[in-house]
């Protein structure tokens, strides 16, 4: 907030705007407005979004700092002889934008739209501002817009074979997601122009995708619309610097988890950098009104921050209940997988087993899937109760053959926890052929993630039932393809039932030394475990060696 108030005053004072008091209170309204518009309360209360906080700050200081050196070397160029760009100033526009951008990008990838964002500030509300020096700005422009652009088309061509296998854990591919893009990217703009409390979550898999230009028809308006504004803001880039820069600056900041990654098509947290742009032409705005209407813009200006202030309050409020929160937004999403299981789990934590059990019960939808079945069957599980005499054969004849469905293993795993605790009668050897089916679908090879987590619960299943070669062949086949500290855990123990220490030696260390490779906080608490391995190897080595030595005498 601190920082979308000092670029808007920067940049409104580059553009004389009004004298310092009015600057200052048109800036405070823009972090103010900022700050409380509920499309902000996910961003800021979803715990994994600090990332897209921190990079967000980090990018608005390196735009305050280099709008606020661009004033410095305009300033210091306006009487003849113009002293050009000092080496200090140059080493500070370098040095400060370099090492925010390089904070920006280490906090989310997404800060590389930073050259996107300088195009924005200079082609409009900048323009007018000198540059002396031929080769200096020249310098610039390359190394902080174009080399970085060029460098990301050209790992973008390299990657577009790959692309569209990537898609293969969501319900679109990538061709969908493009034309899809524009009708999401209004759908935002409507979200922060009219501020609403119902219909904000964290899940919107229930948005419509665009199967073609004109399916649904909203489809071609939308990429009529977008083409339209982006083109207006470049024509008129100079009459109407504050819109062209606000237009610019939002579709610049969209442009790269609006393009062809292969990532989820709606997420509100993404609007935390693009809407800044919004809220310095809202500034602009305010002072425009102070000058046509004082008394309009001594109401107005504290009418919208208490309106929005009150839909953050009452966004906010619902997060303190999991539970409540859930329900809302189950309610709002009724065509959400993704919310209907999150408000099931929350009513499963709740002990509203059987609540849970309706509200993912697979005759309300359409068109169920293994999922739906595979959440049912866990709910029933935890209610005591036995899931539906068909549901093996439902959950393994309904497999997506074109999406992955990332949230199977955790049901598989619920449904296990549930037969070791006795709680229905589900057998291992059903769970076995739910994995296996999803196992046997190519698609889900491209999940990495995914893939790796089914064969580490069909490990954990063939062990409880003992079936030892299949155990092995799976363990290798999981080490083959991933090399996971993990896997080489389970071998390990497994060669130690088997008695062959020398496997188990051999497999623990290597497993200790994929751990010193990979070292990360997450897989050094392995260490440990291996270390136990050993101790247990040696411990038996030593009792062998006893036991050997006792009978020798004996023998003799």
């Amino acid at each position: 907030g601190l920082f979308v108030g000092l670029l808007s005053n920067v940049l409104l004072k580059s553009m004389r705007l009004a004298d310092t008091r009015h600057r200052l209170l048109a800036s405070t309204f823009a972090a103010a407005i900022w700050l409380l518009h509920p499309i902000q309360v996910s961003t800021t209360l979803y715990v994994v979004q600090r990332m897209t906080q921190l990079y967000t700050l980090f990018l608005l200081a390196a735009a305050t700092w280099y709008v606020h050196i661009r004033l410095r070397i305009h300033d210091a160029n306006q009487h003849a002889p113009a002293p050009g760009v000092s080496r200090a100033q140059w080493s500070g526009l370098w040095l400060g934008c370099g090492l925010c951008v390089v904070f920006a990008i280490g906090s989310k990838e997404t800060a590389i739209v930073f050259p996107l964002l300088v195009i924005a500030l200079d082609v409009t509300v900048l323009s007018h501002l000198t540059w002396p020096g031929r080769w200096g700005k020249a310098a610039w422009r390359f190394c902080a817009t174009a080399l970085p652009l060029a460098l990301f088309t050209v790992y973008t061509m390299m990657s577009w074979p790959t692309l569209g296998q990537r898609f293969a854990i969501y319900r679109f591919d990538l061709v969908e997601r493009l034309l899809t893009q524009p009708r999401v990217l209004l759908d935002y703009l409507g979200t922060l122009f009219i501020p609403r409390i119902r219909g904000l979550s964290l899940f919107h898999d229930d948005f419509v995708v665009s199967q073609g230009l004109f399916d649904p028809i909203s489809t071609v308006v939308a990429i009529a619309v977008v083409a339209l504004a982006i083109t207006l803001a470049i024509v008129f880039r100079k009459r109407h610097q504050i819109l062209a820069f606000a237009t610019l600056w939002f579709f610049g900041a969209h442009a790269l988890e609006a393009g062809p990654l292969p990532i989820e098509l709606y997420f509100e947290h993404r609007n935390y950098l693009p809407a800044v742009g919004l809220a310095v032409a809202a500034a602009a705005g305010l002072l425009w009104t102070m000058q046509k209407s004082p008394k309009a813009a001594r109401f107005g200006a504290p009418t919208v921050v208490m309106i929005l202030a009150a839909f953050c309050l009452q966004t906010s409020l619902s997060w303190q209940s999991p539970l409540a929160r859930d329900a809302i937004w189950a309610n709002e999403h009724p065509d959400s997988l993704r919310a209907q299981i999150q408000f099931s789990s929350s009513l499963r934590e709740a002990g509203a087993v059987d609540q849970a059990l309706d509200v993912i019960d697979p005759a309300r939808f359409s068109n169920p899937n293994s999922l739906h079945y595979l959440a049912h069957a866990a709910s029933s599980c935890l209610a005591r109760k036995d899931p539906p005499a068909d549901w093996l054969k439902s959950a393994t004849r309904s497999v997506d053959t074109d999406v992955v469905w990332q949230w199977v293993p955790n049901q598989v795993e619920s449904i296990l926890v549930s037969i070791r605790k006795g709680r229905c009668r589900v057998q291992h050897d059903d769970v076995i052929k739910v994995l296996d089916a999803h196992l046997d679908q190519p698609i889900y090879r491209l999940s990495s993630t995914t893939h790796y987590n089914l064969l580490h619960l069909k490990t954990e299943v063939l062990a409880q039932l003992e079936r030892y070669p299949e155990l092995a062949a799976t363990v290798d086949h999981t080490i083959d393809l991933y090399r996971k500290p993990q896997s080489y855990l389970t071998k390990s123990r497994l060669a130690m039932k088997i008695n062959n220490l020398d496997l188990a030696e051999e497999t623990a260390q290597t497993g200790l030394a994929r751990i010193a490779e990979l070292n990360t906080p997450s897989i050094r608490q392995f260490v440990p475990q291996f270390e136990s391995v050993l101790q247990q190897i040696a411990a038996r080595r030593n009792q062998s060696n006893r036991t050997t030595a006792t009978e020798l005498p004996q023998s003799n």
